[in-house]
This record gives C-alpha cells, structure tokens and sequence, in this order.
C-alpha cells in the first residue's frame, strides 16, 4: 500500500475477493480484512506525498505549417494490349418453374 500511495494512486485493485475472510473466523481480525486493511492503509495519509509538480507546458519548437506539399496526381498507367475482351455474359435457364 505504501508504494500505491507513493506513486500518487488512488486505490487498489484485487482480482477476487474469494479469499478474503468473510466471516472472520480464518485469521483473527475479523470479517473482511483484506478489504479493510486496503481501506485503512489507502485511507490514511502517513505515506502520502505533499511534493507539488510544476504544471508548465513547455512552447512547441516549430509552431509554423508544412506549405511544402506536392498536390499533383500521378497519370494512371496504360498499356498497349490489344486484346479483346468478352464482356457478354449467358444466363442458364432455371432448372426448375419459377
């Protein structure tokens, strides 16, 4: 917990809670103490950092646009095939009534 608190987290996340005592009969310190000793450590503020960050944005270097752009477009290429194509289609007739 003292590390989550350190790097400035604000809670913690368990998987399952399938192994915490509910009932309070396993380890002693009674029902829940998973989850409560979570909730006393990140409740508490005995590790918790005061440090404050300077929040400045730094200037971008080159704030000026790219006016350098070729806007042409390249000639679609041909070729010298003669070859006719057959561009007819047949339909079959149905096999059955329609």
């Amino acid at each position: 917990m003292k590390w989550l608190k350190e790097k400035g987290y604000g809670g913690a996340f368990i998987w399952t809670l399938d192994f915490d005592d509910f009932k309070g009969t396993s380890c002693g310190k009674g029902p829940y103490p998973l989850l409560n000793a979570i909730n006393n450590e990140l409740g508490s503020e005995s590790t918790a950092s005061t440090e404050s960050f300077d929040t400045t944005t730094a200037e971008p270097e080159n704030t000026e646009a790219d006016t350098d752009i070729d806007m042409t477009t390249a000639e679609p290429e041909t070729t010298d095939d003669d070859t006719d194509i057959d561009m007819t289609t047949s339909a079959a007739e149905p096999t059955r009534p329609i």
